[in-house]
């Protein structure tokens, strides 16, 4: 699952999905440091539903 598909899911407003990912990615790219692992996909869909929950 990519993580606009995840966003458009869990929001349903367009305007909420372009938010919601752009937020995610850019505390990606904020805490990219912190990474552990192989695979950053699981780790991309973890910050966009954290966002979703707590906006």
């Amino acid at each position: 699952m990519r993580p606009t598909t995840l966003a458009r899911w869990l929001c349903g407003n367009p305007n909420d999905v372009v938010d919601v990912v752009q937020e995610a990615f850019m505390r990606a790219f904020r805490f990219f440091d912190t990474f552990r692992g192989n695979s950053a996909r699981p780790w991309l869909l973890a910050i966009v539903q954290r966002i979703w929950y707590t906006e």
